[in-house]
């Protein structure tokens, strides 16, 4: 897995704008899909250099520790503790998946880097950086990528690492898949379960849904997993979408009765839950194929990017449906109806004992 870098991108990009006025105005702007086809320059492999980098200084900022106290994620088992501090940590590039939605997956990285699958940090120098981290007072870290598709070997010898030097901390860890039984015990045996929680992006109730986007676990492998997270009392946090393609009222009624279940399931003390609308990241593969996943793309330019943001700030939430402009719409017939989905999810929210969130009214 040869690691690259693109100055054939951000020479493509002087050439496009050589010449050009800044006041050209948005039909001038580059589009980046048009740079896409430029050959990448691709250089030795960089996992030493990566090994180099620091991650853990915050030091250059002028309040660093504020930072890290926005970066915990909070669960129930930790609403007594103060002030509380997270961070996110690099163990590595790159990513092997390509959901639908996701500007980071492996095309995306490919075209856009030149990155073919992952380059990962040394499990070594990561398990030191924890450590680092937990020395300056840091309750829980967050790596950047999930350890569990870095394979088996990975993630013992990080695992196995951090019980050698006596390192007990808080993680936080987004699944991208469901993991296997092994990688759960190892965390369990590893990391401080009272300030660590674990992520799961199910997005939908469908199989087939799920699939279409990117996540390949079924529900039927789902239940094994929570019952061994139970078991070991580890908070956990479900994601799921209302808005990606192949969700309709039909399969969102599997995402409630799947919800539902969750919740029965689960200790509502452990469990936090939300539903999402997604915004077109750029390159994602619905930006790339958009007649793949039936969908209209219309952001495609930086402009258009920044112009989505400056008029989503003068949206009022009350008055504007959180499914409006979101950087695509869907093609197919018929079409669901988003508003209605959004109050049922509420409704069942509002029903709930856990820590059930309603659909954010943020762009």
């Amino acid at each position: 897995m040869p690691a690259s870098h693109p100055p054939s991108l951000s020479q493509a990009v002087g050439r496009r704008l050589d010449g050009r006025s800044a006041t050209g105005g948005a039909q001038q702007a580059v589009r980046l899909d048009e740079l896409l086809d430029q050959p990448a320059e691709r250089t030795e492999r960089i996992e030493h250099r990566l090994d180099a980098l620091d991650f853990v200084a915050l030091d250059f900022l002028e309040d660093g520790d504020f930072y890290r106290r926005l970066q915990f994620e909070p669960t129930h088992l930790t609403r007594n503790r103060a002030d509380p501090r997270g961070h996110w940590l690099c163990i590595g590039r790159g990513c092997c998946f390509d959901c639908s939605f996701c500007g980071g997956g492996s095309q995306s990285q490919n075209l856009l880097a030149g990155r073919e699958g992952i380059i990962a940090r040394s499990p070594t120098v990561v398990a030191a950086d924890i450590e680092r981290l937990a020395q300056q007072g840091v309750d829980q870290v967050s790596p950047n990528l999930d350890p569990a598709i870095l394979g088996q070997v990975y993630w013992s010898t990080l695992f196995a690492e951090l019980r050698r030097r006596s390192v007990r901390i808080g993680i936080n860890n987004e699944l991208f898949q469901l993991p296997a039984p092994e990688f759960i015990a190892d965390f369990v045996q590893t990391a401080d379960v009272s300030r660590s929680e674990m992520a799961f992006t199910l997005l939908s109730g469908s199989d087939k849904v799920r699939r279409m986007n990117g996540k390949f676990h079924t529900t039927q492998r789902l239940f094994p997993i929570l019952g061994q997270l139970k078991a070991a009392e580890v908070p956990i946090y479900v994601y799921f979408s209302l808005n990606l393609p192949g969700e309709d009222e039909r399969t969102f009624r599997e995402t409630l009765r799947l919800a539902r279940q969750i919740g029965q399931f689960y200790p509502p003390h452990l469990l936090k839950m939300i539903n999402q609308l997604h915004t077109l990241d750029p390159c994602c593969p619905m930006s790339r194929e958009p007649g793949r996943f039936s969908v209209h793309v219309n952001l495609r330019r930086f402009a258009d990017y920044y112009d989505y943001c400056r008029t989503t700030l003068d949206l009022d939430p009350v008055r504007t449906s959180p499914a409006h402009a979101r950087g695509f719409v869907r093609t197919g017939k018929p079409l669901p109806n988003l508003d209605a989905m959004i109050r049922q999810w509420n409704d069942f929210c509002a029903h709930q004992t856990f820590a059930c969130f309603r659909v954010p009214l943020t762009w």
